[in-house]
């Protein structure tokens, strides 16, 4: 798979759910979102775009598409994916020690920046397909 959840081999085929090797409710719908959107983008006539790996569903996404992984587990979403939560110092200047819920709340403040800077980016290019009414 690739990070969009396109299938590497065949190009116009997504996977969404346990199949792509995630576990969870929450992790199966995300696949079902980055795999539709995509799906989405292709019949528009976009480019596929693989969600920023700082969020949740990019860092889940980058891990099941990995190439270079050689065992691979079945993952649910974890802070240990998202490359920012290791960005975050675990003390801050004075020496304190800031406590893992602060450093997760600032992990997720970062990602849904991202994540708002990523929508932003697709619709001033043009690039949020529009969904008719059934």
């Amino acid at each position: 798979l690739n990070a969009t959840l396109e299938f590497r081999s065949m190009p116009g085929l997504f996977f969404a759910g346990q199949v792509t090797g995630t576990e969870g409710y929450v992790e199966s719908t995300t696949g079902g979102l980055i795999a539709g959107v995509n799906a989405a983008r292709a019949i528009a006539g976009f480019e596929l775009r693989g969600f920023p790996v700082d969020t949740a569903m990019g860092s889940l996404a980058a891990y099941i598409s990995a190439e270079e992984r050689r065992e691979f587990q079945p993952m649910n979403i974890s802070f240990g994916l998202m490359p920012s939560y290791f960005e975050i110092p675990k003390r801050d200047k004075s020496g304190r020690k800031i406590a893992k819920r602060e450093r997760r709340e600032m992990t997720a403040d970062r990602a849904l920046a991202s994540l708002r800077a990523f929508r932003t980016q697709l619709e001033n290019m043009g690039e949020v397909p529009q969904v008719s009414n059934f």
